[in-house]
């Protein structure tokens, strides 16, 4: 603690903005290094207040038409953009909202397009912001300067929390919002321990900050049902203890539920119009019937790897395969080490009078919000733990409890640390367990900031090299098209195409609509219409069907199938048409 504070240089305020510049400079290197894919396409679409049925299907489109929805004009309002939210995607409008206004305080591309450094600058911001709003966090639940200074320090590199500040989404807006929230439960759990009421201004102020949540991600009522089963736990808990409510807190209580009452006041009418707009079809991803043994490992493993890579990261995506085993395994023996120190920090915090309640208490807050996960996935059958990003709904959680651990380590001024519990002692004492512990997290925001760990699931860079080099004539690539993520896949290739400069002719795009994501009859409207397409188009044609999900007969338009393969996101067969066919 006192490394905080008893040198003018190292005063507790030069820290966190050591910690704020360190963030930042973590969230916007390379920002805009890393492919833009579909959850991108539809943030940038919608928040410009664009659609995608602007593109054209069934017929032969330009690469300008293709990406047309992300130029800056015509210019939309803010209740044009809700609108198209509200009846294009699934999600709530607050967010498309601010980035529109954000998009339009920067101007356009010499082509009239948007940018996609401005476009996740701002989920970037929000993700420094969100490192202040952890020490606020840390201050005001635990009353500690350490534990403050500890929860900025490793929220500002965390590798999870780079990945979801250099997308163009709302996570960090979420997270933010979020770290609020626990703030206040943070407040109300002061004046249950002093015995005192809550101030209805901060009823008030929780009210608004919850429903701003729920109005930026629907997953923020997973934070808000955690933060609900903990203080009804405390409710039970006290009722078994003392036998009945004590009169001096039944007005405590009864604030409780008016935060409850009010916030689900504040959402219930927006719950009625996503209930009419809802598309099962832009959901079908996280919906499935895995065989039984994956069923039950994936959503335990995959929420596991969401956790700790909120603490470490290393590059196990590289391209190399030794670097791969080697981070892999140094990963493992880093855990091998930290979990257990990281459970004794927490144990000793827990016993502590001044804050065992509070240590608690947010340990259930992330402990519920990981069971009310595991719910929706085995109970309602959509496995939310798909996808990492959703997880920012009890990331501040996380951090904080990691931030207490330790900060339980370093009280408790060891002089050695054990790995494997007693079997080996190694010579590193509290401090520098806690020094360690945030290098590797360091480690972890360069890994992700330099695209060898949690990179995108569709990697068009890979293929467009792929496209060039194999293609000696005009080009067509075709895909079926069922809903905007068909769309979102070919406007990656054509923004990768635009942004690389190809050498060649651009492309041009052809998105066959039909009303099933797969089609395997010969009769497929999709295949008739490649079929009736490629006969129309003067040859030689290189064609490239791209995930195209129905039967694909072309010997009457004498195309040879000449190559197939993958890129992340992107199968394809290669055909040459015409005169130009290879052998």
């Amino acid at each position: 603690m006192r490394y905080f504070s008893t040198h003018k240089i190292l005063q507790p305020h030069w820290w966190l903005i050591l910690w704020v510049v360190i963030g930042a400079s973590c969230r916007f290197w390379n920002l805009t290094a890393k492919p833009v894919w579909i959850d991108e396409f539809a943030t940038m679409v919608f928040s410009l207040g664009h659609r995608f049925t602007q593109v054209p299907i069934n017929r032969v489109i330009s690469l300008d038409e293709l990406i047309a929805p992300l130029k800056i004009a015509p210019v939309a309002s803010s209740w044009d953009v809700a609108q198209v939210v509200v009846t294009d995607d699934l999600h709530p409008p607050i967010y498309f909202v601010l980035a529109n206004w954000w998009l339009h305080l920067f101007p356009a591309t010499p082509d009239g397009y948007l940018s996609v450094w401005v476009a996740r600058s701002l989920p970037a911001i929000f993700g420094v912001i969100s490192i202040l709003g952890m020490y606020l966090l840390g201050k005001v639940a635990f009353k500690s300067e350490l534990v403050a200074q500890l929860a900025a320090a490793f929220i500002a590199v965390s590798p999870y929390g780079i990945f979801i500040a250099q997308e163009a989404r709302h996570y960090t807006l979420g997270v933010l919002l979020i770290i609020a929230s626990l703030i206040c439960l943070a407040i109300a759990l002061h004046h249950l321990s002093n015995s005192t009421s809550i101030p209805i201004w901060w009823v008030l102020r929780w009210i608004v900050i919850n429903i701003l949540a729920l109005f930026t991600h629907y997953f923020a009522s997973i934070s808000l049902a955690a933060q609900g089963l903990v203080l009804l736990w405390l409710l039970v808990r006290q009722w078994l203890y003392l036998g009945a409510i004590p009169p001096f807190n039944r007005q405590y209580w009864f604030r409780i539920i008016l935060v409850a009452l009010g916030t689900g006041t504040g959402v219930i009418g927006w719950i009625k119009v996503w209930v009419q707009n809802y598309d099962s079809q832009l959901s079908a991803w996280i919906k499935g019937n895995p065989p039984f043994v994956l069923w039950l490992i994936n959503p335990i493993v995959q929420l596991a790897a969401s956790i700790i890579t909120m603490l470490c990261l290393l590059p196990v995506e590289a391209p190399q395969l030794w670097i791969i085993i080697a981070s892999g395994l140094v990963m493992l023996l880093f855990l091998l080490w930290i979990l257990p120190l990281l459970n004794r920090g927490l144990k000793y915090q827990w016993k502590e009078a001044t804050t065992g309640l509070i240590a608690q208490a947010f340990t259930g807050f992330v402990g519920c919000a990981i069971a009310l996960f595991w719910l929706v996935t085995y109970v309602l059958g959509y496995d939310i733990t798909r996808g990492a990003r959703y997880s920012f709904a009890y990331f501040p959680g996380v951090i904080l409890l990691i931030a207490i651990s330790l900060a339980g380590v370093w009280r408790l001024n060891l002089t050695q640390t054990r790995f494997i519990k007693q079997k080996w002692q190694l010579p590193i004492n509290s401090r520098q367990a806690i020094v360690i512990v945030w290098i590797m997290g360091l480690l972890g925001a360069m890994t992700v900031s330099n695209n060898l760990g949690y990179r995108k699931y569709y990697q068009p860079e890979l293929f467009i090299p792929q496209l060039q080099t194999s293609t000696s004539s005009q080009i067509l690539i075709a895909t079926t098209h069922n809903t905007l993520i068909q769309t979102g896949e070919m406007m990656g290739i054509a923004w990768e195409w635009r942004r690389t400069k190809g050498v060649s002719q651009p492309p041009q795009f052809l998105l066959a609509h039909q009303d099933t994501k797969e089609c395997v009859s010969y009769d497929c409207e999709a295949t008739k219409l490649l079929q009736a397409t490629v006969a129309k188009i003067p040859k030689p044609l290189d064609l490239w069907l791209v995930n195209f999900n129905s039967p694909k007969v072309l010997d009457e338009q004498k195309c040879i199938n000449v190559s197939q393969g993958g890129f992340y996101g992107y199968g394809y067969e290669h055909f040459q048409c015409g005169t130009a066919q290879k052998s």
